[in-house]
């Protein structure tokens, strides 16, 4: 039978009033039952009640953030990649344009590659490829937008709609130039005066080239040329160059052959043929942006007590101008009158 003195009992409870303080004082070490002695039966803690006031007295600490607690952004996911390629597909016009200025411009490109094939016949015989792609444009513009209102419209919107706005505005760019294209007549040669019509030199033609378009006397339009088709280029000159009138002028031929020489030079034509003898000169005109080259003639004479000042401009390829040829002789008109 145990020891029940009040001297036994009494060094029990002190002996597990230090295992608790202990335990207190030291939270992370394990639980510690009150030693027995011989011939005693052992005070200790019920091991549930020890595990416990252990777990309730243990300290985990916080893993430390740093000085930067945002969360890492989350990638740009299927969504947003999709939304990059057709922002591509909707510029890819727009680089082929630049492609085919550039070629034309600076590396001799011919009008059918540089021009023809980027606007007019391309894939297909009457699309060209900027046209081609702008169309594939729109539907993967239209698809990003699905896209973007089905995989998170707040993340996505933005890009979505400036692929669409791309595109859109490369259709805009596309539909204003063919329909300035189809304002104008296909024809490739102005006149002032059709009756003693102005022909080039040799050396003009040979720069010309076998290639290029025939220089007729009395030229008619293509069968292809709409509502113009078949008429002789003479009645389409007086009809859509407001321009295309012989210039009578109120100086003597000398004064009239400078000011015209002067007026090339000022619209940025080369000089080929300068002959104040005769009252003839030949230049080329280029165009800014394709490098399309234009021949002029001007042919200066006597008229009554003034002058008469005869123009012709011709383009060395393509069918139609846009207004090219028309707007070479007004320009050279213009400059005289400044």
């Amino acid at each position: 039978m145990p020891d029940m003195t009040p001297l036994a009992i009494g060094a029990a409870a002190a002996a597990t009033g230090a295992v608790l303080a202990k335990e207190t004082a030291a939270p992370k070490a394990a639980p510690v039952r009150a030693p027995a002695k011989a011939g005693e039966e052992a005070l200790a803690i019920p091991p549930a009640k020890a595990a416990a006031e252990t777990e309730s007295l243990a300290f985990t600490p916080a893993p430390f953030a740093g000085g930067n607690s945002k969360k890492p952004k989350a990638k740009g996911g299927l969504v947003d990649h999709y939304l990059t390629i057709a922002m591509l597909v909707a510029l890819a016009p727009l680089a082929i344009v630049v492609i085919g200025a550039a070629g034309g411009r600076f590396l001799d490109w011919s009008w059918r590659e540089s021009f023809q094939a980027v606007f007019l016949s391309g894939p297909t015989p009457n699309l060209g490829w900027a046209p081609a792609i702008a169309l594939v444009g729109v539907v993967t513009g239209v698809i990003g937008l699905l896209a973007a209102a089905f995989g998170g419209w707040k993340r996505h919107w933005r890009k979505a709609m400036a692929v669409f706005g791309v595109t859109l505005a490369t259709l805009a760019a596309l539909a204003a130039l063919a329909l300035t294209a189809g304002r104008h007549p296909s024809i490739h040669d102005v006149a002032t005066d059709w009756s003693e019509p102005l022909l080039f030199s040799h050396a003009v033609m040979q720069a010309r080239g076998p290639g290029a378009n025939i220089v007729e006397p009395s030229p008619v339009a293509p069968l292809d040329a709409g509502a113009f088709a078949g008429r002789p280029v003479a009645e389409i000159n007086m009809e859509t160059c407001p321009a295309a009138r012989p210039m009578i002028l109120n100086r003597t031929p000398a004064e009239a052959y400078a000011a015209v020489k002067a007026a090339m030079l000022a619209e940025g034509m080369a000089l080929v043929t300068d002959n104040p003898a005769t009252g003839r000169l030949e230049a080329t005109a280029t165009s800014l942006v394709y490098g399309f080259r234009s021949d002029v003639v001007a042919r200066v004479q006597a008229q009554g007590v003034g002058a008469r000042v005869d123009l012709r401009s011709i383009s060395r390829a393509g069918e139609g101008d846009m207004g090219a040829n028309c707007g070479i002789i007004g320009g050279i008109a213009a400059a005289m009158a400044r």
